[in-house]
């Protein structure tokens, strides 16, 4: 399943982003003062989660100790990539003591 969930208020995810600039690359850099944030909403910081969702999930460019650095953050942006994270998890068909290990 998939989430369009956008918990931002005046959050910035150019300021949230900007202490893993140097890990994420050109692809998952937003420019500063882009018009796809302010002429799609939310629409730009929740595709900027999903991308930097699925690098982490898939180690892509970020070491195993990376992960929880980036979803252990207390903002709004983290709590949005933690969601999407956990959405590349399949735990269906398992009990839930095969799931929680």
């Amino acid at each position: 399943w998939s989430t369009e969930i956008c918990l931002f208020g005046d959050t910035n995810v150019t300021d949230v982003l900007s202490d893993s600039d140097s890990e994420l690359g050109g692809l998952e850099q937003l420019e500063r003062g882009s018009t796809d944030t302010l002429a799609n909403g939310c629409r730009a910081e929740c595709n900027a989660a999903k991308r930097l969702a699925k690098r982490l999930f898939y180690l892509e460019g970020f070491k195993r100790c990376d992960v929880a650095r980036h979803l252990g953050k207390n903002n709004e942006f983290s709590q949005l990539v933690a969601s999407e994270y956990l959405s590349f998890f399949d735990f269906s068909g398992l009990s839930l003591d095969k799931a929680l290990r």
